[in-house]
């Protein structure tokens, strides 16, 4: 058993529900979820790292197989896929709102409902602006593509993003999907 507990915390504050919108404006009401826990137990982001004979990966097995999460986001947590758990990459914490503004402004299944880059920009910079701001060096980012719940609905569209915040002793998650192309 990991020595790593969570405790779910709302995610609903306003910058939080303006890229929260723009996200389900892109690819639906039902395809984004906006998670964040609390972390206890463990330094963050030390938590995240596994150490194997093959070298180091980034587990968020003791996040996505926890009863919080699964109590938290039971469509999300079910059926999550452990072999798919180690797909998670890092990405320079000073790099997500390109990220995300860049999924917003390519779009979903059905392009027409893509965001123009300036409206892109400004939803995902005011998300990291608030949750990041200038403590790049506190928060650790990663990301995938890969659907590592049954939740997702193909692996064209699906993105998460894994924000770790030391400073707050939180992780964010931040899953996206678009089953309209099914």
């Amino acid at each position: 058993m990991s020595p790593v507990a969570f405790t779910a915390l709302p995610a609903t504050a306003q910058w939080v529900a303006g890229l929260v919108l723009a996200l389900q404006g892109v690819f639906g009401e039902s395809h984004v979820r906006a998670l964040r826990f609390a972390v206890r137990g463990a330094d963050t982001p030390d938590w995240l790292i596994q150490h194997t004979l093959e070298g180091s990966r980034f587990d968020l097995g003791p996040l996505l197989l926890s009863s919080t999460f699964a109590q938290a986001a039971p469509q999300l947590a079910a059926d999550v896929d452990p072999d798919r758990m180690a797909c998670f990459e890092q990405l320079p914490s000073f790099g997500l709102d390109g990220e995300l503004a860049g999924v917003l402004a390519a779009g979903g299944a059905d392009i027409r409902l893509r965001l123009p880059a300036r409206d892109a920009h400004a939803a995902a910079s005011g998300f990291v602006d608030a949750l990041i701001g200038a403590r790049f060096d506190e928060v650790f980012v990663l990301h995938t593509r890969t659907a590592w719940s049954r939740w997702f609905a193909c692996d064209v569209w699906d993105r998460t993003w894994v924000v770790a915040d030391a400073g707050a002793d939180q992780v964010w998650l931040l899953c996206v999907t678009d089953a309209t192309g099914r």
